[in-house]
């Protein structure tokens, strides 16, 4: 317990860099005899503490608890620029995944790709219930689909898929469901390119 106690202390005072005690005090609403009775080891701080010195010093808790090497917060929009999301937006109209409406005041999207819509559903369920849920189930079930491509839109209404998106419950089940889609389109696509004009064009 002492070693983590020294971790806790050791990873404060790097996190708090040139702030005084009586600035970090100011910070975390706390005296600064509290925030020297955390840098010296001789109280442990509370989760609450932790949490606020996570977010008010950005840094992660895992970190500050000796979990991870990992200093900064995984902050999922940091980084992202307003050109890389409308490029991903334009890239999930172009692919029918996404529909773009217009009206006077207001543009929102529609979610048309069934897969999307289940996955993006449960994701935001499970962040909405717990955090340590949600980190797992994106590293766990959400993986599962990194290296699946998005189906043409058209695919979703051909050999009762819609039948079996209804169906699909867990994520093992979606995986069945994208693994049939990419059969039709497959077969689709080759059907198409197979398929000459009149003039053997």
């Amino acid at each position: 317990m002492a070693l983590v106690i020294d971790i806790i202390k050791a990873r404060m005072k790097e996190a708090f860099g040139q702030d005084s005690q009586e600035t970090v005090g100011k910070k975390l609403n706390m005296t600064q005899g509290n925030v020297s009775k955390l840098l010296s080891g001789t109280q442990q701080p509370t989760l609450e503490t932790i949490y606020h010195v996570s977010e008010i010093y950005g840094v992660s808790v895992d970190w500050l608890l000796g979990l991870s090497d990992k200093k900064e917060i995984d902050k999922s929009c940091e980084g992202i620029t307003y050109a890389t999301a409308v490029r991903n937006l334009h890239e999930l109209i172009r692919h029918g995944a996404l529909k773009m409406e217009e009206s006077a005041n207001a543009v929102s999207f529609k979610v048309t790709d069934p897969l999307i819509k289940m996955l993006t559903k449960k994701n935001v369920t499970i962040y909405k219930t717990d955090k340590e849920l949600y980190d797992n189930w994106n590293e766990t079930k959400l993986a599962l689909f990194q290296d699946r491509p998005l189906i043409w839109e058209g695919t979703w209404s051909m050999n009762g898929l819609d039948f079996l998106t209804g169906e699909a419950v867990t994520e093992a089940n979606w995986l069945e469901v994208w693994d049939e889609a990419k059969k039709v389109e497959n077969d689709y696509a080759e059907f198409m390119s197979d398929n000459t004009g009149p003039f053997g064009e």
